[in-house]
């Protein structure tokens, strides 16, 4: 089944609404202090910005031609907020209409949900994003004169993505590293440390066209018969690092990063309008996690920027790769207010 915005609407609505949910364990003092300050009894509100993207990169020989795209989104540039309160984290952003970026790009749509948890030992993530509108960001690789006679990328509004992400990791050292500052300043990292990572994930992507994805005469009336399509699994194992430093003598601005790559049995089908179908059931592919960020972690305010990138690889056939790599570029500033204490029976039940 293809899964459009529409539909994954329809059914995952309420994903939207608890598009971030975190569960974190700072109430348990299973840490040194001395590494580790925890808010998990404050209020946090954050107001949050964040541009969005998805890179299709093919690569695959046939007896005529090597064949090299990459397809990828317009910025997709969301706002919103997110409350924290305790294990509780709600997050909801959106695209607002007056956004317009990059008219040149084409237009995409997104839509995403997800939601996970950080523990000291472990922490668990899992998302899914479905896109819609791809340009092609190599198009003069495919004809040198194209801008003399076109102000637009070859764009693509028939194509459209889905992927499903999802992964638990260990954390070594989880008495001196914290997860959730690196993450989310729900805690501040007093002194620089960092951490082995140890994990699982497994990730589905779906890609759909209505007509071959080799760039050709524009035909803004796409036959609806979706030739060409791919969908691919991948189970693998992740091994990484990742490690906070706290700058300067107030100890309050920080860098961050995380770096968790692993390998991964891979399998699935490739369907290439005129150009025949792969099928593939033992693919060893690779798939990784970046994040990098800098900020100011205050005792009530905080501020932030931001990077990360989900990618996955593979050998469709050989040594030609197929990559899809989901990328969050995110500002957020924040304010932390007292606990509010809350002493209905039904909120004191769930722990809040």
């Amino acid at each position: 089944m293809k899964l459009t915005i529409k539909t994954i609407r329809k059914f995952l609505f309420v994903f939207v609404i608890l598009l971030n949910t975190n569960v974190s364990d700072g109430q348990s003092l299973d840490y040194d202090t001395n590494y580790v300050l925890s808010y998990y009894k404050n209020l946090v509100v954050t107001a949050v910005s964040e541009s969005k993207a998805n890179l299709v990169y093919m690569n695959f020989q046939t007896p005529k031609k090597l064949y090299e795209l990459n397809y990828k989104t317009n910025s997709l540039l969301t706002y919103g907020f997110c409350l924290d309160y305790k294990w509780l984290s709600i997050e909801y952003t959106t695209q607002m209409p007056w956004t317009e970026i990059h008219p040149e790009r084409g237009l995409s749509k997104n839509f995403g949900a997800g939601f996970g948890f950080s523990f000291r030992k472990w922490t668990f993530r899992n998302f899914l994003q479905v896109s819609e509108g791809y340009y092609l960001e190599n198009t003069s690789a495919w004809q040198a004169n194209y801008w003399q006679n076109n102000s637009r990328y070859y764009i693509r509004p028939d194509i459209s993505t889905s992927t499903y992400y999802s992964t638990l990791n260990y954390i070594f050292n989880h008495r001196k590293f914290s997860n959730a500052s690196s993450l989310w300043q729900l805690e501040r990292q007093l002194k620089p440390v960092g951490t082995f990572v140890l994990g699982a994930s497994y990730i589905f992507n779906n890609f759909y066209a209505d007509s071959s994805i080799v760039p050709t005469i524009p035909n803004i009336n796409y036959p609806r018969n979706h030739n060409t399509y791919f969908s691919l699994n991948a189970i693998g194992l992740n091994f990484g690092w990742q490690g906070t430093l706290p700058l300067f003598r107030s100890k309050k601005w920080f860098l961050g990063t995380a770096i968790i790559p692993g390998f991964s049995y891979q399998f699935g089908k490739l369907t290439v309008a005129d150009l025949g179908t792969i099928n593939k059931d033992k693919l060893i592919g690779y798939q990784s996690e970046f994040r990098s960020s800098l900020g100011f972690n205050g005792d009530k305010w905080y501020v932030c920027a931001s990077y990360r990138a989900f990618g996955n690889v593979n050998a469709i056939n050989h040594s030609e790769p197929l990559s899809i790599t989901n990328s969050y570029t995110r500002l957020y500033v924040g304010y932390r207010f007292n606990d509010p204490q809350i002493k209905h029976p039904l909120v004191q039940k769930f722990r809040l």
